[in-house]
């Protein structure tokens, strides 16, 4: 059963320094802002009026960047004849007269105005491209470690984590990375080079010269596109992987918010702060959303497109508001209830008990028994009664009835580090049972008295 604790501010006695706010909010948005930064393509203006401002906040949406690598990929793998401009016109955003334009018609329309591109059709190694990528790649992986080890109970909520689920959706940048590239560059309104081609056309306007056929070209100096159909083996293969994976992490993020989050069938007991559980909410709406996106589209006409087919309509931009909006909520809420634990690192974990249900409760981090519904602190070598709650410097669930209280242990170093699968021991304290506690409660949990200890190797 799962449980959400009510939101737990950060007293003033465990207020963060200025320093520490600092490493904080930068670890919050690192991964933000590296997605963002290396998601959006670099825009090309082919109309001399420039888009408004929310013209360009779609492209600020996660959804509208995972589409463009899903596109970018399909329309390598189906391409027949892959050379370096359809690489430089497939990582730019055009802006027309009909607003923006990442089709493959455009792609080749665009070709004239195409004035430098990369020596390669493929990411070269000492790129800015490359090492964008590599920095993706480094936090999503580093990311996903840090999530996989939470479904086993060692995630760690707190306002440095906020965008880590983001970073490992950015791994979807990974079949495409090979083909994205900056190096490609056009002629714009209001350069020296884009009036120079005005000349030459005779006096045509920049965005007609993309709009009409070519009369005035001279030679082509690269082929004409061409590209297996969107129905084409190759077109369907990518398009399963990508929504397979997009399902998976809607899946997973749904999963997260229902009641049997992490729950073993056995009865375990799951407490979730305000900021996981929210955490979970904004994941599931952020993922489910863009899988149903990016779903639709690619089963549509336009779906060649880099750009989000409708990353103009009026729908997707009170869309993108209002994902903005939850995420600064979701901060808000990580910001009020991060605190700094014993071992240095930061959580939004209470300090103390945590109640789960009757005859159940969890304890955190500290050396302490409950005696008559109180937490206290008690020496090493001290005697524990009958009846009392043993904890240790761990995570630790314990179950009582009436003749006696078991308690599973979960021997964590700190705030920091372990598993809810390393499970090293259950013991049980029946009534009238006394245990003289040592300063190493592991090396003599088994030989001490009035305790029915089972251990279970980590594997």
């Amino acid at each position: 059963m799962r449980f959400v604790g009510p939101l737990s501010v950060r007293p003033a006695s465990e207020s963060i320094s200025a320093s520490d706010w600092l490493t904080l909010i930068t670890l919050c948005f690192a991964p933000l802002v590296v997605h963002i930064i290396s998601g959006i393509p670099h825009p090309v203006y082919f109309q001399k009026a420039l888009p408004s401002w929310h013209d360009k906040l779609g492209f600020y949406n996660p959804t509208t960047i995972i589409w463009r690598y899903y596109a970018l990929t399909d329309r390598r793998i189906r391409c027949k004849n892959w050379n370096s401009f359809h690489m430089a016109a497939s990582n730019v955003r055009f802006w027309t007269e009909k607003g923006w334009d990442g089709s493959e018609e455009m792609m080749e329309r665009s070709q004239r105005l195409c004035v430098r591109v990369a020596e390669k059709a493929r990411m070269t190694l000492m790129s800015r491209s490359c090492a964008e990528t590599l920095v993706v790649m480094l936090q999503g992986v580093q990311s996903l470690v840090e999530l996989s080890s939470g479904f086993g109970g060692g995630w760690v909520p707190s306002l440095a984590t906020v965008f880590y689920p983001l970073a490992v959706l950015g791994l979807l940048r990974l079949p495409a990375a090979n083909w994205i590239s900056d190096e490609g560059y056009f002629a714009e309104h209001g350069t020296q080079i884009g009036e120079s081609i005005l000349e030459d056309a005779g006096g045509y306007e920049l965005h007609k010269l993309c709009s009409t056929p070519w009369p005035f070209r001279a030679t082509n100096k690269y082929p004409t596109y061409s590209s297996f159909s969107k129905r084409n083996w190759r077109g369907w293969l990518i398009q399963v992987i990508f929504l397979s994976l997009l399902s998976f992490s809607s899946a997973l993020s749904i999963w997260a918010v229902s009641p049997w989050f992490l729950s073993d069938g056995m009865g375990t007991d799951v407490y979730l702060t305000t900021t996981t559980y929210v955490e979970a909410c904004f994941y599931t709406f952020a993922t489910t959303t863009m899988t149903l996106i990016v779903g639709f589209y690619s089963f549509q006409k336009k779906s060649s497109t880099v750009i989000l087919p409708c990353v103009q309509s009026l729908w997707y931009k009170i869309y993108t508001v209002v994902l903005f909006l939850f995420a600064v909520v979701y901060i808000i809420i990580a910001s009020l209830e991060t605190r700094k634990s014993p071992c240095g690192k930061f959580t939004t974990l209470v300090d103390g008990g945590c109640p789960m249900g009757p005859g159940t409760g969890a304890w955190y981090f500290r050396s302490e028994v409950q005696l008559d519904s109180e937490f206290k602190r008690i020496p090493f070598n001290s005697s524990l009664a009958s009846g009392a709650e043993l904890t240790f410097d761990g995570v630790y669930f314990g179950r009582s009835n009436v003749t006696s209280t078991s308690v599973d242990l979960y021997p964590w170093d700190g705030w920091c580090q372990g598993s809810f699968r390393d499970v090293k021991a259950k013991l049980s304290l029946g009534p009238h049972r006394q245990w003289n506690r040592s300063s190493d409660w592991f090396e003599n949990l088994t030989g001490a008295p009035g305790f029915n200890v089972t251990t279970t190797p980590i594997s």
